[in-house]
């Protein structure tokens, strides 16, 4: 019997090259990776299921050491605020307005990273007080807008943020492995 060549998902390929110095995280990011596309596989995508995996097991990998707190914040039906959503930590309770560091990051389309919010003057927007280092990443759904056939647009409806009470906890390597993680929410249609 000859087996069929399996094809790679998404989430299996790496992203862009990585310097040896980076291999402690990035073996991290490449095992959280594996795991969430073995569970998503096995119980289908759902977007209130698939963030509450990504939130556990970062928060399994890297919570204490340097996470202090992640987790969604996601937009509201009128998108004046964003909400928060499953995490990991102290939780949070209260919505943030658009100018906040997550606001910002989803406004700007780009993943924001903060090295030392208490030298910028700037506070974070996770539950930890303490949190000296951050990183926003904006997270997308395609939505098929009523009636098209084929037309697919991708829309942000939140940002995914982790902070942590030590300076310059992230960098090139987590907005990459973040970046690859978060795009299995734009893979799929919106539910």
């Amino acid at each position: 019997m000859i087996e069929k060549e399996r094809k790679p998902s998404w989430l299996s390929a790496e992203p862009a090259a990585q310097q040896a110095s980076e291999k402690p995280a990035r073996v991290k990011y490449q095992a959280v990776c594996a795991a969430v596309e073995r569970r998503w596989r096995q119980r289908g995508p759902q977007k209130e299921r698939m963030m509450q995996d990504v939130v556990d097991r970062l928060w399994d990998s890297f919570g204490k050491n340097p996470y202090s707190w992640c987790g969604f914040y996601l937009f509201s039906k009128d998108r004046s605020e964003l909400i928060p959503g499953p995490q990991q930590g102290s939780p949070v309770s209260k919505g943030l307005g658009l100018e906040s560091f997550c606001g910002k990051a989803a406004a700007d389309k780009k993943t924001a990273i903060v090295e030392n919010a208490p030298a910028l003057g700037i506070s974070l927007d996770g539950a930890d007080a303490g949190a000296v280092s951050g990183i926003a990443v904006p997270v997308y759904v395609n939505e098929k807008p009523q009636g098209a056939k084929k037309a697919v647009t991708e829309t942000a409806f939140g940002v995914f943020e982790a902070t942590s009470s030590q300076p310059a906890s992230f960098g090139e390597t987590d907005r990459r492995w973040l970046e690859h993680l978060l795009r299995a929410f734009s893979q799929e249609p919106a539910q």
